[in-house]
């Protein structure tokens, strides 16, 4: 079968049709030029229906329609009737009829072979259909010739028909030789192909299996080396569960991690934050380990807010890479190309948060559970530590009022008067009571007494803790603070503010606002008292002597307070 390409056959398409358009435009001038024909209207309408033919045969290529075989074919048979109803009037010119007798065995010759496929039905289909120009010269010729020119004609037509055939019978026959030759030329192709398929398969084999026994080679390097590191990993978390098993310090345990993770995974960044409130902590605690000095001061800064987005939007382990890594502004210019970022979970509480970076894009493509094993263990170790402190406090703090009992604060006094002494820095101590306290519990019951204390303690402690002190109920109604550092000029402006935000906060119960009022006693060492085994006596002295001078009042340790 042959196949046409159909941007080659338009190139020649063109070129073919428009010579026989400008050889057909020059024979209807040549006729006019020597009155071949007598008719100027035939040479008009001839003139114009090439033009016709030259001006379809353009916009089919310009408009892309030769996908369109019937338009095509119309327009070769249309041409075909044309120049068949010319011939009649030019027989008698031989010159002029010989060339269009040409152009007709032509134009059938294409009209039949041109998108046939060779297929014989359609081959004999066209056969027939260009008998049809034939018999319209046929009847045009009898209506304008003698019979003995006529039949002439005719003769001449019958010829031309067998000429065609011949023509095509010839292309039929040509393409079956070409169809046998390339389907055995297709078959030797085949068979060539086969062979060097089979030489390229073995050929593909040898390399395969010499690629197989390189890769094999390279997984039993990478395999001894995954599992020294493995077994590396596998040694420090023993180490880090170890080391948690037998300390309650939890600043020390994170340590532990940040540090173990950069010596065994050698990443650029590893920092571990926990919110305040976990192990007793009223702050939040960070730990980071890092080379760069600058992104660290800049996490140091952002690490609780990226805490923060982690907790709100409730996200697991999560890896960043490339442009994701824009979100986080401490990076800056750093070489950090990837980073981890995996909360910390108790149950479904969040309480802290873990960044591992690197400036190794792929460094997390193994996965997180190194990191997320580190992190069960440091889990461990909280809740242990989380039920050690809850014990001690349990222990240390009074059951009403939240704030340290006296036996506690026998051992923060001995160690912060050990300290006062041996670095000859001050230590101030105020003991107070609630004036007339009994008469609250008499009037609005111990409900209320409670509440009263509850509120001395809450402002007590405040004060305390502000300036690295520490407070404590030491009595029923008798409260200790005691302000490490301050002499007894700082203590008493402290202390007069405590003493105002007492009076001025009422307890409200069941209604009614309860006003209260305390009785304050000062001593500090050195400067008041030489001594600090006698310094709570001494602001015991000197509370009771402004009780007995008047109550509600701030007395300072003074010769006085032993009359």
């Amino acid at each position: 079968m042959i196949d046409f390409n159909m941007d080659k056959f338009i190139k020649n398409h063109l070129l073919y049709h428009r010579l026989m358009y400008i050889a057909m435009m020059f024979l209807a001038v040549i006729m006019g030029l020597f009155k071949i024909v007598d008719s100027t209207n035939l040479i008009i309408c001839t003139c114009f229906v090439v033009a016709v033919f030259f001006v379809c045969d353009f916009v089919l290529v310009k408009l892309n329609y030769f996908d369109s075989i019937s338009v095509y074919l119309i327009i070769r048979f249309s041409e075909l009737l044309f120049y068949s109803a010319v011939q009649p009037f030019i027989l008698n010119e031989i010159f002029i009829a010989i060339p269009v007798m040409i152009f007709c065995v032509l134009i059938s010759v294409e009209f039949v072979i041109y998108f046939s496929d060779m297929d014989v039905l359609t081959i004999n289909f066209r056969k027939m259909m260009i008998i049809i120009p034939t018999v319209v010269a046929g009847i045009v010729g009898i209506l304008n010739m003698d019979e003995a020119a006529w039949l002439a004609f005719m003769l001449a037509h019958a010829i031309m028909l067998m000429v065609i055939f011949y023509i095509v019978e010839w292309f039929v026959k040509q393409n079956s030789i070409y169809e046998d030759l390339t389907y055995k030329l297709n078959i030797e192709k085949s068979e060539i192909e086969s062979t060097n398929e089979k030489l390229v398969e073995y050929q593909e084999r040898v390399k395969t299996i010499n690629e197989k026994i390189n890769y094999q080679k390279i997984d039993l390097a990478r395999v001894n080396k995954e599992l020294e590191q493995a077994n590396i990993e596998i040694e420090s978390q023993s180490e880090i569960m170890r080391y948690m098993a037998s300390t309650f310090d939890v600043l020390k345990c994170i340590n532990v991690i940040t540090d173990t993770v950069m010596e065994v995974k050698k990443p650029k960044l590893c920092a571990l934050y926990i919110d305040k409130d976990v192990f007793m902590n009223k702050y939040g605690s960070c730990i980071i380990k890092t080379n760069y000095t600058s992104m660290q001061r800049r996490l140091k800064k952002e690490i609780e807010d990226i805490y923060s987005d982690v907790v709100e939007k409730k996200l697991n382990s999560v890896t960043y890479t490339g442009v994701e890594l824009k979100k986080f502004k401490f990076i800056g210019e750093v070489n950090i190309n990837s980073m981890a970022v995996m909360p910390l979970i108790d149950g479904s509480e969040y309480y802290g948060v873990m960044l591992v970076g690197s400036d190794d894009t792929y460094f997390f493509s193994k996965g997180l559970k190194y990191y997320e094993s580190c992190i069960i263990e440091f889990n461990v170790s909280v809740k242990s530590t989380q039920m050690y402190l809850k014990m001690e406090e349990m222990a240390r703090k009074d059951g009403l009022t939240g704030i340290y009992n006296r036996i506690y604060f026998t051992e923060l006094f001995a160690e912060a008067s050990k300290t006062a002494v041996e670095d000859n820095c001050c230590l101030s101590v105020a003991l107070f009571d609630i004036d007339k306290f009994k008469n609250v519990n008499d009037t609005y019951g111990h409900l209320a007494g409670d509440m009263v204390i509850k509120m001395v303690a809450s402002i007590a402690e405040k004060y305390a803790e502000e300036r690295n002190g520490f407070a404590c109920r030491y009595g029923g109604e008798e409260f200790l603070v005691v302000f490490p550092d301050y002499d007894d000029k700082m203590a008493l402006e402290v202390l007069e503010k405590m003493h105002e935000e007492i009076k001025s906060t009422p307890v409200n119960f069941n209604g009614t606002d309860i006003s209260i009022n305390v009785c304050i006693g000062l001593s500090t060492y050195p400067s008041l008292c030489d001594n600090t085994n006698i310094l709570i006596s001494r602001a015991d002295k000197a509370m009771y002597y402004g009780k007995k001078s008047g109550r509600g009042r701030l007395v300072v340790d003074n010769p006085q307070v032993d009359e």
